[in-house]
Parts: structure tokens; sequence; C-alpha cells
């Protein structure tokens, strides 16, 4: 973590919903306009979001991971609406195409942090959205190896466009599990044949990065070589 990840926090913009649809794994995507706008960001940053138009009791904002890259020309979020949703959540669901919301940033850690070294990124359910970013930047062009083990209870968000991605890519590797076992075991043989320079990018439940934060330094991978990112209130 170095303070220019905190650069773009100066950053406020106001954005138009282009549309939002129900997904995979129980989750609501939204995609936002950017179209002529100054926004811009590493793939797998979040940012600190407000309904300002809105009246929403309690906290009044979320951060969320962006799922999108800029070229794409829109900024994608998704999350997941439980039954009894917070005052946050009820609003955003309620936004309709042209109505805004407002991002301070996008900023954070989670990106790649050169051109070569091997990756491997471990998704806990909606943890997969700063991911299915790296994915579509590495969609352009990729020189490194990448292992991606995602768990999820039971449908995957995303899973088609990640799918489309690998398949193109034979240095990009998928590896779904549903259960703590099955992730402890993919990551077991995971660091089993990884090099010394592989970076390992965590995202998930604070309870998930904190667990599979302790595997990996118990496998003898150097701290600065795991960066996470906790997914609160999901």
């Amino acid at each position: 973590m170095k303070l220019s990840d905190f650069t773009g926090v100066l950053q406020k913009h106001t954005l138009p919903l282009m549309r939002s649809y129900e997904a995979d794994d129980d989750c609501t995507v939204f995609e936002f306009d950017i179209t002529g706008m100054d926004v811009i960001w590493k793939p797998g940053q979040h940012g600190i979001f407000t309904l300002p138009e809105k009246d929403v009791t309690g906290t009044k904002w979320r951060a969320f991971s962006v799922s999108s890259i800029p070229s794409e020309g829109m900024l994608q979020i998704a999350t997941k609406i439980s039954i009894e949703p917070s005052s946050f959540k009820v609003a955003l669901r309620s936004l309709q195409p042209g109505e805004n919301i407002q991002i301070q940033g996008p900023f954070g850690w989670l990106y790649l942090r050169d051109h070569n070294s091997p990756v491997v990124m471990i998704a806990g359910g909606v943890g997969i959205t700063p991911f299915r970013a790296l994915f579509k930047e590495l969609e352009q062009v990729n020189h490194r190896d990448v292992t991606l083990i995602y768990s999820s209870r039971d449908t995957y968000l995303f899973k088609s466009e990640l799918d489309e991605i690998a398949e193109n890519d034979p240095k990009i590797k998928i590896v779904y599990t549903h259960t703590k076992e099955e992730v402890d075991a993919a990551l077991s043989k995971t660091l089993e044949s990884a090099s010394s320079d592989t970076d390992y990018f965590i995202s998930g439940t604070p309870g998930m990065v904190s667990g599979i934060s302790k595997t990996l330094k118990a496998g003898g991978v150097p701290k600065k070589d795991i960066i996470t990112d906790s997914f609160k209130g999901y």
C-alpha cells in the first residue's frame, strides 16, 4: 500500500445510471455512464458511493469495487441486496436509468503491480468484482500465469465472461469451489507449484481474507506479496 494508492480519493464524479440487472449469486449489477467524463482508475480499485438525490437514513455511503475497466465506457459495480436491505441499498435498487450516483475515487491498492509476475487471485462470493476488472485488463494483453480460485455457495457472478477470457488465454486458469475445504485444497495445490515472485490477491469477507492470508503466510509467502480487499456488509 502506497500513498499514491489514495490519490483518487480526492476526485468526485456524478454518474448517471445506464442500466441495472439481476445477476448470478443473488447479485445486482449497476452500470453507470462515463462517456465524456474524466473518470480514470486502475482495474481492481474501489470507490466510495453516495446517492445525493435519494433520501437515505443511517449510513449514507458504501464502498464498492469497480468491476469494469475505463475502456468499456462505463463504471460497473455489483452487490448483494438482502431480503431486509439497508436504507442505502433500497435507494440504490430504486435507481432508474438517468438518475445519478456520486463516487469519491476510484482509489485503492488492489491492482496488477507489474507486467510479468504470476498472479493468484482468491475470491469469495461478491469478492469477485475487482477480479472481473483484472480479467478484462488481462484480456487486452497478458504475459503472466494467472490462477483464479473462486468460491461461491451456488452460482458464480460473471462466470461466462471469466470463462471466455480464460478459454482464449492458456496462461489463465480458473478453479471453481463451493466450500472452505475445496478452497484450502486448491490453494495448497497452487502453492506447491507457485514461483517465488507470485503476487496473491484476496477479495471477500473479512473472515475469509484473514484466514487465507494466514494460510499464505504459513506457506512462506511474504506479507508484501499478499494484497487484500475485505467486503463488509454484503
